[in-house]
């Protein structure tokens, strides 16, 4: 008896890769996307990455990526024509994606067409401003002014893209100017991500003519929006009409007062007038020397009196005297209480 043996025999899986370019012919700083599948997907797709690597005419490289298939075996990769990376010339340029875990790779290709060259000597320059701060949600107007540098204005003829970096750092947007006239450019973006700092950088190109500027802006959430400072602004209203009102009233209430203050005070001015014309008709102090002087007189008369009086009238004398005086002494009470 005879056992046969055999290696068991596996069939691995074969990829195909699709790849083109969109779009298909370039010029200036045109945005290129570049996408993928891959056939069959493969098991777990989320799992690979695919290193793309965009070529020059002359085998440049002028741009290169690492991106993750989806759940259905897609990748997706965008740039900006006419770096610094490579020459841009005019031709054909290639786009390669591979991966060697499966093993998979393919190819795409699309043409480019390079700007006429400017003028020599002249150059361009570029004024770019934003509209700041912003709400998230909200619209930044961003606008850019280009000149030649002999001072000409540029015209419609010259590209000119603004491109929107995010407060994370990836490229929000491209876009295209809208000629305005006069060498000014616009844009529009609507800035639905979070809060932060935004960073527009505007091109323009013309042939081999290039101007650069820049222009930040920033989103905030915690700033009120337009129902809140609406509300703001009618109880703001209100209040300084209630304030008003008030103001008013207080203002009314201490004019009375002080009409009150100035009768009040006419009439103790004329009290302390009625009393100081009674102390001036009060004797002075000549008529109280006077009295006293006579007083001092009688006193005088009454120790003479009492020296020449006998013992038999001496009685009838001192009460004579004595009444006198009593009423002299009632007198000066008197004057003094008047006093």
């Amino acid at each position: 008896m005879f056992l046969l043996l055999a290696p068991a025999l596996a069939t691995a899986a074969t990829y195909s890769v699709t790849v083109t370019a969109s779009p298909a012919s370039a010029t200036g700083t045109n945005t290129i996307t570049v996408t993928g599948s891959v056939s069959p997907v493969p098991t777990n797709p989320t799992g690979y990455s695919f290193q793309i690597t965009v070529t020059n005419p002359s085998s440049q490289t002028c741009a290169v990526a690492s991106e993750p298939l989806n759940a259905v075996g897609q990748f997706t990769y965008s740039f900006a024509a006419g770096g610094a990376q490579c020459t841009w010339s005019t031709g054909t340029y290639t786009v390669s994606a591979s991966n060697t875990q499966l093993p998979a790779s393919g190819s795409g290709s699309f043409t480019y067409t390079a700007p006429a060259p400017a003028p020599t000597g002249n150059a361009l320059t570029v004024l770019a401003s934003a509209s700041t701060p912003l709400l998230v949600g909200q619209t930044a107007q961003v606008a850019a002014f280009v000149y030649w540098s002999n001072g000409t204005v540029a015209t419609s003829a010259v590209s000119v893209t603004a491109r929107i970096t995010n407060p994370a750092g990836g490229q929000a947007a491209s876009v295209a100017g809208t000629f305005a006239g006069n060498g000014v450019w616009t844009w529009a973006y609507s800035s639905t991500s979070t809060s932060g700092n935004y960073l527009a950088v505007v091109s323009a190109t013309s042939g081999n003519a290039w101007g650069y500027g820049s222009a930040g802006f920033a989103v905030n959430s915690q700033l009120a929006n337009q129902t809140t400072v609406g509300s703001l602004s009618t109880a703001l209203a209100r209040l300084n009409s209630e304030m008003g009102a008030n103001f008013t009233a207080i203002n009314t209430a201490i004019t009375a007062t002080a009409s009150s203050v100035n009768t009040l005070a006419s009439s103790v001015t004329s009290g302390f007038t009625s009393v100081t014309n009674a102390i001036g008709s009060l004797p002075t102090t000549a008529n109280f020397n006077s009295i006293n002087s006579a007083i001092a007189g009688l006193q005088t008369s009454v120790g003479n009196a009492n020296s020449s009086i006998s013992s038999t009238s001496t009685y009838v004398l001192v009460v004579a005297v004595l009444a006198a005086i009593t009423l002299v002494l009632e007198l000066a009470i008197l004057v003094r209480k008047l006093s």
